[in-house]
């Protein structure tokens, strides 16, 4: 399925914009899980020998592990935030940085999960959080950021 084009078609049915959200999320995970089997099999054409029962292991490790790496990335996020009250540019930089930060804490945990599955995750649940925990100027401001970011 070719995410751009449901997304289209949603938009101008006048769908809500949660649908277009899960399109997007789903795609990004089948995205994220073929990456996965990717870095398995490269793993076993590079001679490492792994069991089936290892390389299921090893695919359940990468994804439930970047699936929790990012609910608590998120956690952290939004508690910090509740905090921010005047500072903008502080707000915009942990918005615009903790993507970077979760992909490299799950790649190089002691046990290695998938940075991809995290930021997935960080992204799907900060933008889909029904109430904002940031004041309305600082909001503003944090979209003006992030819109200038899409832009380049």
């Amino acid at each position: 399925t070719d995410p751009v084009a449901v997304v289209s078609l949603l938009k101008s049915l006048g769908a809500p914009v949660y649908f277009s959200t899960i399109v997007e999320g789903e795609s990004l995970f089948n995205d994220g899980t073929a990456i996965l089997f990717f870095k398995i099999f490269l793993r076993l054409s590079a001679g490492y020998s792994m069991t089936i029962g290892e390389s299921v292991f090893s695919f359940i490790t990468l994804v439930f592990g970047g699936v929790l790496m990012g609910f608590v990335t998120y956690l952290i996020i939004t508690a910090w935030l509740e905090r921010i009250y005047r500072d903008s540019i502080l707000a915009s930089a942990i918005i615009v940085s903790a993507p970077y930060i979760v992909f490299l804490a799950a790649e190089e945990s002691p046990v290695p999960f998938s940075g991809i599955i995290s930021v997935v995750t960080l992204g799907l649940l900060l933008s889909s959080s029904k109430e904002t925990k940031l004041k309305k100027k600082i909001e503003e401001d944090v979209h003006t950021v992030l819109s200038y970011l899409q832009y380049l």
